[in-house]
This record gives C-alpha cells, structure tokens and sequence, in this order.
C-alpha cells in the first residue's frame, strides 16, 4: 500500500505530467504547421526567382507612326487593310472611305507594305449599313478591287522606308 509520500508525490507531478505531454504534442503540431508554411514559402520564393531569371526578351513596341493615303490607278482605295511588315512585327491600320491611313508602333526602316481590299470589304459593308439606319444619303461608298498580289506584303512588291523613329511618317501607297 502506497504512504502518504507517494499519494502526495503523485497528486503534485501527475497533473503537470500530463501538461508536459500535452504541451509537447501542441508543440509537435504547431513545428508541423511551422514546417509546412516555410516550404511553401520557400517554395514560393523560388519560382518567384526562376521567372524573374528568366531569358525571355520583351516586346518593345516603336513609337513611329506611318501616314499616307493608298490610290490605285490614280483613284483612292477605301476600307483597305494596310499592313506594314517589319523584320519583327506586322501593325495594320484600315484606311477611311477616302484612302487615308494610320498606322503606329512601325518599324523603323525598310518595311514590306500589303494592302488588303478583301478584309476590308466587311468593313465598307457596316459603314453602307450605319448610314442606311441614320438616313444618310451620301451614297454607296465605292469599292475598289485590288488584284490578290497586293494582299500580301511578301507578294506586292510594296516598300517604304520609315526613317522617323519617334514620330509621323507621311508616305503614300500609289498603286499603279
């Protein structure tokens, strides 16, 4: 039979025992919780270094402008998709019902020149339909056709020189 000793031993140090026990197990759970927010952190933080590291070249866009009007046989080409071919990029802008075109972030230098009366034709289309709905009676736009040649700035044979890096380069497209 235990003495008296023994009883008092056990009633001081069995509650704290099982606090100690306790307390490490919260420990082991918090080091788990610990543990798993460093690793992904950790890894967090290397693909943020991978991709910042990373070899890939950015687009830097030109600030030159090409402006012109495009004619063929002497008359206008509405509607017409210009598209001005660099080394790098290929902008393209739509010409208005006169001819008349803007194209931004071209290249400087030679460039190939297309010009696309076919991709321009649904545009014509939508600008005869908004002025049937507005009443306006100005009239059907003329269309005018380009062979298919032209269409491809590989295959027309049409070049400028854009010479103004940071500004307005006025060049007409004639069309013989």
């Amino acid at each position: 039979m235990p003495n008296s000793e023994d009883a008092d031993f056990a009633r001081f140090w069995r509650p704290l025992f099982f606090l100690s026990v306790q307390h490490s197990m919260d420990f082991k759970v918090r080091s788990m919780k610990t543990l798993t927010r460093l690793a992904t952190l950790g890894s967090l933080i290397v693909f943020v270094a991978v991709m910042g590291c990373s070899q890939e070249k950015k687009l830097v866009l030109s600030e030159a402008t090409l402006k012109g009007k495009i004619t063929y046989k002497g008359k206008p080409v509405p509607y017409a998709l210009v598209i001005a071919m660099g080394k790098t990029s290929s902008p393209t802008a739509n010409a208005d019902d006169e001819g008349n075109f803007t194209i931004e972030h071209v290249e400087v230098g030679e460039i190939k020149i297309g010009v696309n009366t076919e991709a321009g034709r649904g545009h014509m289309m939508s600008v005869t339909m908004a002025a049937a709905q507005t009443g306006n009676k100005a009239g059907k736009p003329t269309f005018v056709d380009l062979p298919p040649k032209y269409f491809d700035p590989n295959t027309s044979g049409l070049t400028l020189t854009v010479a103004d890096p940071k500004g307005i380069n006025t060049q007409d497209i004639a069309i013989k």
